[in-house]
């Protein structure tokens, strides 16, 4: 049922709330990790000549934002992950406040959590679609790293403008049928509707 719902969510451009899909593989092993989690052969590229020179830049690629990670200082920079997608998503400003416009599956094995590593030098580049719309706004990258592992709470990236859908801060209304958001992790996460 989640599988079929995850396919009802996702499409080339996303007109609703969509999937956050960060996935990327870890060139070193995660000695925390219980094991057993989903892995991924989609490691970090060496940084070149057109890697930007900030940690996280966002950039509006027309119909997609382009998310750029790129380790040039961190010696031992590592990502919150589950299931090899590493736990971000996007948020956009809905007036005052600022709302997520992605989300993540529920994940309820332990052992799907883990960490993924971004060694000095390399970068990890997503493109993650949206649906161009009137709505004039900005955009940020909500993650965990391992440098805000003691408060819990997500970093931020700078944000930048965009137009987006309205209706990206809302579920696909199939979806929502038996599905709802809860932020009750901080994560917004995809879970089934509870009875109230």
């Amino acid at each position: 049922m989640i599988a079929a719902l995850l396919i009802l969510a996702q499409s080339e451009t996303p007109i609703y709330m969509s999937p956050a899909r960060y996935i990327a593989g870890s060139p070193v092993a995660d000695t925390e990790a219980i094991g057993g989690f989903a892995p991924s052969e989609r490691f970090p590229t060496k940084n070149g000549a057109n890697t930007p020179k900030d940690f996280i830049t966002l950039k509006n690629n027309g119909g997609a934002v382009q998310i750029t990670i790129a380790n040039h200082d961190k010696k031992d920079l590592w990502f919150r992950a589950a299931d090899s997608n590493l736990i971000m998503w996007l948020e956009a400003q809905n007036g005052e406040t600022w709302k997520p416009i992605q989300y993540h599956m529920w994940y309820t094995c332990g052992n799907s959590y883990h960490r993924v590593n971004l060694p000095i030098g390399q970068n990890f580049t997503f493109d993650s679609p949206f649906q161009t719309g009137f709505s004039k706004t900005k955009v940020r990258l909500a993650y965990y790293a391992e440098d805000n592992r003691e408060t819990n709470a997500p970093l931020y990236s700078k944000s930048i403008p965009i137009a987006i859908d309205p209706r990206a801060f809302t579920l696909n209304p199939e979806v929502a049928k038996n599905q709802q958001i809860t932020t009750e992790w901080t994560t917004p996460t995809l879970i089934p509707k509870r009875d109230n």
